[in-house]
């Protein structure tokens, strides 16, 4: 048996790399100063033909990595997790072949309980982009080792829990597209190319790419380095405000408008609400 005072994951994947197999003997002991008795995520996978033999140093090291990743992502924490051992691993068991991890900071605690409602919910619109990784890569070596996977987090008087079964097939807001049409105002900087595309330059000053038709190619090739106005339709990733696809469909000059004029153009989108609130955005309007 393996024991250490204080073992962070990259101290781990070290110790693994000197073996071709998880030993079901290996274990680190519980660093002294951890906040939390009991483990804040356990991983375990389950099945008859399922042990820690099952499990080579480099998918258990490269599946820790990815853990940590997605637990400073959901916690928010920026600095080097490698450095500070955000989570370690105390023990893996023979229990099929079980993972605990611990921490000393209740952020990464607070975290693995996100991580795994979400995944109990099979709704990942919560958590942030970057933290998904580690939920793939349990799916993964659940369905490649043909087995189900169970996240348990037990620290609090209520036990989270959540089990991924080998034929789940998880869908993540990477994966559902957007679709809806907007206006954007500003600068034409570039037009042309076999497949034309336009490049604008937006009033707060973002630059965007977008496809547009020759024909419209041709108008907007007018327009080159004018202010104008643009209808697209648009695309983008239900976890990002980023758009991932925009096709101009229509264009036309801008026209700077007066005070009365946006108010006009509010109250007929307010449409009911203006009436109850239209004397507060005239003011602020004039303002």
């Amino acid at each position: 048996m393996f024991v250490a005072s204080q073992v962070n994951i990259s101290s781990t994947i070290a110790l693994l790399k000197c073996t071709n197999y998880i030993n079901v003997s290996l274990m680190i002991s519980e660093v002294n100063f951890l906040n939390f008795k009991k483990p804040i995520l356990q991983l375990r996978f389950i099945g008859d033909h399922i042990s820690p033999r099952n499990f080579s140093a480099k998918e258990l090291g490269n599946l820790l990595i990815d853990i940590q990743k997605s637990v400073s992502a959901i916690a928010g924490i920026t600095e080097d997790v490698d450095e500070t051992g955000l989570i370690s691993l105390k023990e893996i068991t023979n229990e099929s072949a079980g993972l605990h991890f611990y921490s000393n900071r209740p952020s990464a605690n607070d975290a693995c309980v996100r991580l795994i409602n979400a995944v109990d919910k099979r709704d990942f619109t919560g958590l942030p982009r970057s933290s998904f990784e580690g939920i793939k890569h349990i799916s993964k070596l659940a369905k490649e080792k043909k087995c189900d996977a169970e996240l348990k987090n037990k620290t609090t008087n209520t036990s989270a829990i959540a089990i991924l079964k080998e034929n789940d097939n998880l869908i993540f807001p990477e994966n559902v597209l957007l679709k809806s049409t907007k206006d954007f105002y500003g600068e034409i900087t570039r037009v042309g190319g076999v497949e034309p595309r336009v490049q604008f330059k937006t009033f707060s000053g973002t630059t965007h790419h977008a496809d547009v038709s020759k024909e419209l190619a041709r108008q907007i090739a007018n327009k080159l380095y004018q202010t104008v106005k643009m209808k697209a339709e648009v695309r983008w990733i239900a976890s990002s405000d980023e758009f991932e696809e925009i096709k101009i469909v229509d264009v036309e000059d801008y026209k700077v408008q007066s005070n009365s004029g946006l108010f006009d153009e509010l109250r007929e989108t307010l449409g009911s609400y203006s009436d109850k609130y239209g004397s507060d955005l005239e003011g602020l309007i004039n303002d």
